[in-house]
């Protein structure tokens, strides 16, 4: 976000006329009675130090505007890196999600494969309770109840 100069009063012009105003007043009798001219040089020497604290205070905004910048490109790089790495992130999260399907898909394969035997041996190394349902069907369903997998 840039910002815009500022408007500054024309010094240069300022100091001229002043210049101009200290040669007429010299020409005048008793010039030197009002100390005009030693008045003069005093408004020149501010209006000198007032040109070098505008330079200065542009400077200093021109820095200000530079630091601004650096931080908005700064913040910027560091969304867009943010936003790449949680992109990625999601993209993993995707993939095992997908993985964990797949794995469950295959528990149903091998559960409606199970025979009798098989369905009991799964469960006694599940810890599964010695109950004998009276089907394979109801040891499958059992089975699939504790891996958390639909039957």
């Amino acid at each position: 976000m840039a910002l815009p100069p500022p408007q500054l009063p024309n010094i240069q012009a300022m100091v001229a006329a002043f210049d101009t105003l200290s040669q007429e007043t010299a020409l005048l009798p008793n010039a030197n009675a009002f100390n005009i001219g030693a008045q003069l040089a005093a408004i020149q020497a501010s209006l000198a130090n007032l040109t070098t604290t505008v330079t200065n205070n542009q400077t200093s905004l021109n820095n200000l505007t530079t630091t601004v910048q650096n931080l908005s490109t700064t913040v910027n790089n560091n969304h867009t890196h943010v936003t790449g790495r949680l992109d990625a992130i999601d993209d993993r999260l995707d993939a095992i999600d997908d993985r964990l399907n797949a794995i469950e898909g295959d528990l149903r394969l091998h559960l409606c494969a199970f025979t009798v035997n098989e369905c009991n041996a799964s469960a006694v190394n599940l810890g599964l309770s010695a109950f004998h349902p009276t089907t394979v069907d109801e040891r499958r369903r059992q089975i699939a109840r504790f891996l958390g997998v639909a039957y």
